[in-house]
């Protein structure tokens, strides 16, 4: 069966397996290991499929032959005995696992023939065992060639059947710095540079059968429309991958409808764009004038106790998202704005709902997918929707005449979210006025979601019950004087349940609920000693079913009516004006990205170590 036949939703069981497999299935035929670690705890539960990996990508290439008694594996199964290869590659899958997640030997010979007939990079390495066991055998290696900015039209990775540019029996030609030489003999694993054109087509045959190149140096922009050129002339690497990612009706994207396969290579672009920008941070800290932190206010902020501590061997600037430099500007432009305009009024979080009706519509282009399978509409949509409440709340449509509106959306690195974010042109803008901020993150898992503070225009330090009561509901509406408002409420506004119902629902900590559901009744909305409000919610009977339960007003969260029927999403406000709340705010929302947590034990003064600087890169 032709690959374009097996990749698809919602097709034959064949076809089915193969795209619930095809992470598998790609594995067989991959010429290089993918050095990462994979979180795989997460995808627990009934929720979406999540590929999320730690530390930093490590494509690598060994030798041409295996080594004596060791099975072949990636490249070495294109050379090392072929007669088995359908075995060898099945070999790779064998884990003990059921017979409905191991791949399809029908499926795999399939493969194994097309890859043949149309991937020149399998047709070299065939080319090169045809030499390699020959009688008259030389020391064969492949070339793999990379490009430079002045040649990157001339030095290309072969497509013709030739072997003189590829297979090559010795290393005296000068090469590229972005090369990668395959040895016949075993020996150390090679790691294929970023920058090698080559690198997504060894990693992901399965995407580029053609053995379509990745970025490489020396792309030139296309001026249209008799555009003069001016500034850059080379494209990034960021701007490749934005325009590979961006899904064009009637054209096969490897980014967007390979499921599970391109949620992999989408975060694997990401380690990519990453890993380049930190290794021009390595190479170029003379440009970044890191001689500048290296004073004794920073090392005093870090504790430090003896002068041998001072000092920094590698830093990241303020540019670079997620630096330490990074939070710490951000927070203080948020303190700044607190300053200024005072304590903020409302705190909102508004989360994207996957059932809107223009997701929908953008999923309706490739019959079968769902909202898990395209992340770039999910975080497009979102975007739009985003600043239209923004908007709103800025003209007062929302909560009324304001003062300020300070924004920042969370979500956590490495997830595929995260990843599409960065590779659409909307989400790379970093908006810096007196009173907007967007810090972007994702979530661990889930859709994204904003939170926002807003500044109310006129007197509200001291708000009446009755002020709050316009702006925040917490009870169910009636259901028969409005119908829509209850069923809005039902669907995206009843936590839970949770507790003694479910000890398995996410916000259990410790056998409780860390968000203090359910809540009491209340007649009348107040404000408790400590700065928290106490909306009303009264004991009138009103109920909604979730699952096996009846949950009445106690297990509503807050929000606000008018918005949630426009918006139909999850759209939590809450009334927060207190000082002693605020730096928990601005500190929650650029809190960074998660860390691990390490034990140190304290050095005598009088020790003597030698001490190179903190390292912020690596």
């Amino acid at each position: 069966m032709p690959l374009a036949e097996l990749i698809g939703f919602n097709r034959d069981p064949q076809s089915n397996k193969f795209m619930r497999l095809i992470r598998q299935h790609n594995a067989l035929f991959a010429f290089t290991s993918l050095g990462i670690n994979i979180d795989k705890s997460i995808n627990t539960g009934d929720g979406p499929y999540v590929f999320r990996i730690n530390g930093v990508v490590h494509h690598k290439i060994g030798s041409l032959v295996p080594p004596a008694g060791q099975r072949p594996q990636f490249a070495q199964l294109y050379i090392y005995d072929t007669s088995n290869e359908l075995q060898n590659r099945l070999n790779i899958s064998e884990y003990g696992g059921p017979a409905r997640d191991q791949p399809d030997p029908s499926i795999v010979q399939n493969l194994i023939h097309m890859l043949g007939q149309y991937n020149p990079l399998v047709k070299k390495f065939r080319m090169a065992r045809d030499r390699i066991f020959s009688p008259e055998s030389p020391d064969v290696h492949i070339r793999l060639l990379g490009t430079s900015n002045e040649h990157g039209n001339r030095d290309s990775i072969p497509t013709v059947p030739e072997l003189a540019a590829l297979i090559v029996a010795d290393l005296t030609i000068e090469a590229c710095d972005f090369d990668v030489v395959v040895h016949t003999h075993p020996g150390a694993l090679q790691q294929v540079n970023l920058l090698n054109p080559a690198l997504m087509s060894l990693q992901y045959p399965l995407l580029f059968p053609f053995g379509e190149r990745s970025f490489h140096l020396g792309i030139k922009y296309c001026h249209l429309d008799g555009a003069t050129p001016g500034g850059r002339e080379n494209v990034t690497m960021k701007e490749f991958y934005c325009y590979q990612v961006h899904y064009r009706q009637g054209e096969p994207n490897p980014y967007t409808c390979c499921g599970c396969l391109s949620d992999q290579a989408i975060v694997n672009c990401y380690s990519c764009i990453e890993a380049s920008k930190l290794q021009f941070f390595y190479f170029n800290q003379d440009l970044l004038q890191s001689e500048t932190y290296q004073g004794i206010t920073n090392a005093l902020g870090q504790g430090c106790s003896n002068g041998k501590n001072i000092g920094l061997k590698w830093m990241l600037p303020s540019s670079h998202v997620g630096s330490p430099r990074y939070l710490a500007m951000n927070y203080q432009d948020a303190m700044a704005v607190c300053r200024h305009y005072g304590s903020p009024d409302i705190f909102t979080t508004f989360t994207c709902n996957p059932k809107w009706p223009e997701i929908a519509q953008g999923l309706k282009y490739e019959p079968g997918q769902q909202h898990t399978d395209r992340s770039d509409v999910i975080s497009r949509v979102f975007h739009m929707k985003l600043d239209e409440y923004i908007s709103d709340i800025r003209d007062g449509t929302a909560f009324g005449p304001i003062r300020a509106c300070n924004v920042l959306s969370s979500l956590c690195t490495c997830s595929l979210s995260f990843a599409f974010s960065l590779l659409i042109p909307e989400f790379l803008t970093l908006l810096s006025s007196c009173t907007d901020m967007y810090t972007i993150e994702f979530q661990k898992r889930g859709l994204p979601h904003v939170h926002i503070l807003v500044w109310l225009a006129g007197h509200s330090s001291d708000p009446s019950p009755a002020f709050i009561d316009t702006l925040i509901s917490a009870e169910l509406p009636d259901p028969h004087s409005d119908p829509l408002g209850y069923g809005l409420v039902q669907e995206f506004m009843v936590h839970g349940p949770c507790g003694p119902m479910n000890l398995h629902c996410s916000c259990m900590k410790e056998g409780a609920s860390s968000k203090r559901f359910p809540k009491s009744f209340n007649a009348e909305t107040s404000i408790d000693e400590a700065g928290f409000p106490q909306y009303r919610r009264r004991e009138n009977g009103l109920t909604v079913n979730k699952g096996r339960y009846d949950l009445d007003n106690r297990w509503v969260v807050p929000y606000n009516m008018a918005i949630l029927k426009k918006y139909q999403a999850h759209i939590n406000v809450e009334w927060c004006n207190k000082t002693n709340l605020v730096k928990y705010l601005f500190k929650y929302v650029t809190k960074g990205h998660d860390k691990a947590t390490f034990a140190f034990v304290d050095t005598p003064a009088d020790a003597t170590t030698d001490f190179e600087g903190r390292d912020e890169i690596f």
